[in-house]
């Protein structure tokens, strides 16, 4: 009996946590496993092509820069807005600050759910430059 008090408190304990979660503010838990992953509208794409089309060439680049994936990061909002974005791995400068403005002016996207309800969610997001003038 004496090893069962213990077991037996860690239940206790563990369900208590388990109420004080489901109260929490389920929507801003963007480190939580969700159910379904946040969406751009009409998928990858869909994503792709938008930034294709939005991604303007930057003037005044060295021809030394080696040009490799700017990786971004940022949330999806409950809303769907997107927001924090911040460069992970850049590459220079103005090819970092053109990823974070298209990224920026995305349209809402379809955010995450967890139990039915929408949630934050973080995303990490690779952007690639296709480069002019041979480079």
């Amino acid at each position: 009996m004496k090893r069962l008090l213990p077991l037996l408190l860690l239940l206790c304990a563990t369900g208590i946590n388990a109420q004080q979660n489901d109260s929490l503010d389920q929507e801003r838990l963007i480190g939580v496993r969700h159910e379904v992953h946040a969406m751009f509208p009409g998928g990858d794409a869909a994503m792709r092509m938008y930034l294709a089309k939005n991604l303007r060439q930057v003037e005044g680049i060295e021809r030394d820069v080696k040009v490799r994936p700017i990786y971004l990061t940022f949330v999806v909002e409950v809303d769907g807005t997107v927001s924090d974005v911040r460069v992970l791995r850049g590459v220079h400068p103005a090819l970092d600050a053109e990823a974070v403005r298209v990224v920026q002016a995305m349209p809402p996207w379809e955010p995450a759910t967890l139990h039915g309800k929408p949630i934050a969610m973080q995303y990490n997001l690779p952007v690639r430059f296709a480069l002019c003038n041979g480079r």
